[in-house]
């Protein structure tokens, strides 16, 4: 098929939505794909890779909402309302640029969402004038139906997106007699001993 990710092994495999749910930390990239449906590969900065059996949309909502947030109710770094293309920051760990992996198939997405929070070490190599390839430590490899020079942009955006959330977070942070930060934190500490 000509638009498939480049998998490392040249195999995928199945596995419990769970398991890759509890995986969440190191998430590299959600990239669309069309195995037995709609499915997504979750690619891992650990140079792992996983087929699920959902949309990209679902495993995101998932995501967002083990962080306590609805994907429709995140804006921007300065609060304004995110756009469709626009980089989504679920926690301080995930800040997603929203990349072209495949031609749409129905309704299913074509949009692929790359961690720009753990992407520093990232290359982008042209295949021609409308698509590349994008790799993370040389291991995992996608390719993208964008320019290189698109793709390196949504990338600086979207970590100028991360680092702009980080910012904000310290500040709060640095305000201790704020209520809602201390409960904020406390429920975090909460949930990470779980």
């Amino acid at each position: 098929m000509m638009y498939q990710v480049n998998l490392c092994e040249n195999e995928s495999w199945i596995v419990p939505l769970q398991e890759t749910i509890t995986q969440i930390t190191c998430v590299w990239a959600l990239v669309p794909v069309y195995e037995q449906g709609d499915s997504t590969i979750v690619m891992y900065d650990s140079h792992e890779q996983k087929t699920v059996e959902k949309p990209v949309k679902y495993l995101l909502s998932n995501m967002a909402k083990e962080q306590g947030k609805v994907v429709n109710l995140i804006t921007g770094p300065y609060g304004e309302k995110r756009t469709f293309m626009d980089p989504i920051t679920i926690d301080s760990n995930h800040t997603f640029a929203k990349l072209k992996c495949r031609k749409p198939i129905g309704k299913d997405s074509a949009y692929g969402y790359f961690n720009a929070a753990i992407t520093s070490n990232f290359r982008v190599l042209p295949i021609t004038t409308y698509s590349c390839t994008i790799s993370f430590n040389g291991g995992i490899e996608a390719t993208i139906f964008h320019s290189a020079s698109v793709v390196e942009k949504k990338m600086r955006i979207a970590r100028q997106h991360h680092i702009s959330y980080m910012h904000n977070s310290l500040r709060r942070m640095l305000h201790p007699g704020n209520v809602d930060v201390v409960s904020d934190l406390v429920r975090r500490i909460q949930l990470w001993r779980l």
